[in-house]
């Protein structure tokens, strides 16, 4: 009987000690919540003071993005630029929790433009074609912030992390972002080709695919397709007057 009996209090022990442990856990959290709602309301904190508070209190990351743009969606690009200027080794989390949230896919390729490192920058874009986020701001963005030699494997990198059916928007928004640099538009297009030859990229575009999209940037505006856009078309003062017949 005694045996039995300390049995049962040694249980009855370990669950209040476990109760107690939860409640505060959960006290722990909401008054770490509570406090960087506050810190993220004073004026005398910078956002990189913030979110540095923040994680030396023992709060993730994840935590501190979503609490920050829930409490200051009108400073999403300066949450994001102190999360990454702290955590750079958490961009990938950074990113994705941002984008999640709704956070506009430019407020995202505008970290781009600080000083990113080019391994950054690819992380920046590898994580969002992997959450399906709109290219065009994206890839636009970011590969103008990278040396030129390291363009070709970041847009293939881009691809092989984005869905298929988005494989095209992404080659579009690359090409036409290097519109005004031809010489890369080679490399990318090369590269490209090479990796579908070789089998290590999988996409619905072919070989000559990439080639029309490289070679079209520079073609010039498309033909008027209706008479609202040829009225248009035939308004634009950079268009050459044809030869006279009297040449």
């Amino acid at each position: 009987m005694q045996r039995e009996s300390t049995s049962r209090t040694t249980c009855r022990t370990a669950r209040r000690g476990g109760a107690w442990l939860a409640a505060f856990a959960l006290t722990t959290a909401l008054s770490t919540g509570a406090t960087l709602r506050q810190d993220l309301v004073n004026p005398e904190l910078t956002m990189i003071d913030v979110v540095q508070r923040a994680l030396q209190s023992g709060t993730d990351i994840g935590t501190v993005v979503t609490e920050s743009l829930a409490t200051r969606p009108d400073k999403a690009s300066t949450v994001l630029g102190a999360a990454i200027a702290v955590s750079p080794g958490a961009i990938d989390t950074i990113v994705e929790t941002a984008l999640r949230l709704g956070t506009e896919e430019e407020t995202v390729a505008q970290q781009c433009r600080t000083a990113l490192t080019t391994s950054e920058i690819s992380q920046v874009i590898v994580t969002s074609m992997r959450e399906r986020a709109r290219p065009e701001p994206i890839i636009s963005t970011c590969i103008l912030m990278i040396p030129q030699a390291e363009v070709p494997p970041m847009v293939r990198e881009a691809l092989a992390n984005a869905p298929t059916e988005m494989h095209q928007r992404i080659i579009t928004a690359a090409f036409g972002s290097l519109g005004e640099d031809p010489d890369t538009i080679v490399l990318v297009s090369d590269d490209l080709v090479s990796a579908l030859a070789e089998g290590t990229l999988e996409s619905p575009l072919t070989e000559d695919d990439i080639t029309a999209f490289a070679t079209g940037i520079d073609d010039g505006p498309a033909p008027p397709s209706t008479p609202a856009d040829a009225a248009e078309f035939l308004e634009r003062d950079d268009l050459e007057e044809p030869p006279s017949s009297n040449s």
